[in-house]
């Protein structure tokens, strides 16, 4: 077991919950571990909850939800309680798109989840780590500028 904090950036969702690491020498997928989060902290139809879903050759891709419970955030903003969504996509010039990232940090802040150059970019479904204690899963969805302005 090793203490694991999630964040979700946007919806409002940061945790940290014992995680179950087995005995496997090739560590868990970043899916596994997100697998381990939402069977603790339940579906998005529970305050506290959050989903996650992927949906290959459509827009979106991936979206994740979290019921958050209403307070402040972290920047002391007050938000409202509710279901919170965000999603993948490409606008309808193409020029943009939304996607997500995610970063595996190890207990003394080095990120682990670069994608080596030339190698391309692994997915979340595949991407394996040797996770720790004190280890952090950050999520956000940025925007991407796929064409010169000009």
């Amino acid at each position: 077991m090793a203490s694991i904090q999630m964040d979700i950036v946007g919806i409002y969702l940061s945790v940290v919950r014992e995680i179950d690491l087995g005995d496997s020498d090739k560590g868990l997928s970043v899916r596994e571990v997100m697998d381990q989060f939402r069977e603790q902290l339940g579906g998005s139809d529970k305050v506290g909850g959050f989903d996650y879903m992927t949906v290959s050759a459509s827009n979106p891709m991936f979206a994740m939800r979290h019921r958050y419970a209403g307070g402040q955030t972290r920047s002391k903003k007050q938000r409202l309680a509710g279901l919170y969504d965000l999603r993948e996509q490409s606008l309808s010039n193409g020029q943009i798109g939304l996607g997500w990232q995610y970063y595996v940090i190890d207990e003394n802040g080095q990120r682990l989840s670069a994608t080596p150059p030339g190698e391309g970019f692994t997915s979340f479904l595949d991407a394996r780590f040797p996770w720790g204690d004190k280890w952090k899963l950050i999520w956000r969805l940025v925007a991407i500028r796929r064409e010169p302005l000009s």
